[in-house]
């Protein structure tokens, strides 16, 4: 969020990271930024690795923010990932609910308690089930919405501003208001 009226300003362009167009750079930011998501996750090195995390994230949103192939070169066009990109609102609904659900089904499937086998089941279970219900969700609610909002949009566009209760004064456009009895 905080990255997105960012972008518009100066520093955002002096700021590119353009050392990171080299390959062995690259895969070191990479390898030490995934790693330090996988160190800082213990919560064992700061009191506030929540905080950490978030940090870690933000750099990682921010080097991808610009679109330039600079955490990853061939990712642009992927199928998959455009994919994934679309859908991605739907799975951050659904991604809670199918850990729970799944969690609750290994727990009655073993008798109340969670073994170590039980981790494998959980995680392909939890993958699975977000993937279904985002692509549920995404058909069912998201696309007719989206197809909706576009359809009203074109409307609106098409429609000559005096219908819409618009009137323009040369370049001034104002607004009707409901109680001026125009």
């Amino acid at each position: 969020m905080l990255i997105a009226p960012f972008t518009e300003s100066r520093l955002y362009l002096q700021l590119k990271p353009t050392a990171l167009r080299s390959n062995p750079f690259r895969f070191l930011v990479r390898a030490i930024l995934v790693l330090a998501l996988a160190v800082l996750a213990c919560g064992e090195i700061f009191p506030f690795y929540t905080g950490a995390i978030a940090m870690c994230t933000a750099v990682m949103v921010w080097l991808a923010s610009y679109d330039d192939g600079i955490m990853f070169r061939y990712v642009r066009n992927s199928r998959v990932l455009l994919g994934v990109r679309s859908r991605s609102y739907s799975v951050d609904l659904s991604h809670v609910p199918a850990f729970l659900l799944v969690m609750e089904y290994c727990k009655a499937r073993s008798g109340g308690t969670l073994a170590s086998d039980d981790t494998f089941r959980i995680l392909a279970g939890r993958v699975v089930l977000t993937a279904v219900c985002a692509e549920s969700t995404y058909r069912i609610i998201d696309m007719p919405f989206r197809l909706n909002g576009r359809g009203i949009v074109i409307r609106m566009a098409s429609t000559p501003l005096q219908k819409q209760g618009v009137r323009t004064l040369g370049k001034i456009t104002c607004e009707r208001s409901v109680n001026s009895g125009d």
